[in-house]
């Protein structure tokens, strides 16, 4: 009969089986050790990056001068000579209007001085578009487009506080005029004395913006 064996052999390789289990464990949780770190610092990447999006959406967004929010204007662009001459009109109108609350909200009295000088000008382009606009047998309009005074007239400088503030979106409504006549003095269906009112009226245009471009920068 063979001798039994010794109740201690059992657990002895029992506890090296244990042992090289516990050995390969540990040799697994090294190995993994790095792919943990990597997840963890992407989760810290991720929740910075997220931090950083939060930040960045609270932080007020610059509010944009008057003047860079005013669009262009298309006047000028019309295949018809009554349409241009008709929207003519209606932007000289809407520039008086724009002239009247300048000279109103201006503190300068010397500023308003000029300005109500350059109003002149747009009054004398009216009286002459008039006539104009007669010649070519259609109806001249006798005030702005609406629209038109949401963005140039008396609506769009109800807000603005400061000489150089109203000046700087006057000298804006001034390059919607000075685009406006340099392109009607191109018109195709003008006659040559028309084109050199519109010649005329282009330089007082750009007189009137130099000056006030000028005149905003010293304030």
């Amino acid at each position: 009969m063979p001798d039994p064996v010794p109740a201690a052999r059992a657990p002895a390789a029992e506890r090296i089986k244990g042992r090289d289990f516990l050995s390969a464990a540990a040799v697994s949780a090294r190995a993994l050790q790095p792919v943990g770190r990597h997840f963890l610092n992407v989760r810290i990447r991720t929740g910075v990056l997220q931090m950083e999006l939060k930040q960045a959406s609270s932080v007020p967004r610059p509010v944009k001068p008057p003047e860079e929010d005013m669009m262009v204007t298309m006047v000028g662009n019309e295949a018809d000579i009554k349409d241009l001459v008709r929207n003519l009109l209606y932007l000289e109108h809407d520039a008086i209007a724009a002239y009247d609350s300048c000279t109103q909200r201006l503190e300068s009295r010397e500023l308003a001085s000029q300005m109500a000088a350059f109003k002149e000008d747009h009054l004398q382009h009216v009286r002459v578009l008039t006539e104009i606009a007669l010649e070519l047998g259609i109806k001249a309009p006798i005030e702005g487009d609406l629209k038109q005074m949401l963005t140039t007239g008396k609506i769009a400088l109800a807000d603005l506080m400061g000489d150089r503030a109203i000046l700087k979106a006057m000298k804006t409504n001034e390059d919607d005029t000075v685009t406006a006549y340099e392109r009607a003095a191109r018109h195709e269906g003008a006659i040559p004395a028309t084109k050199a009112f519109f010649l005329t009226a282009h330089q007082d245009e750009e007189k009137h913006r130099a000056w006030m471009d000028s005149a905003a920068r010293t304030l």
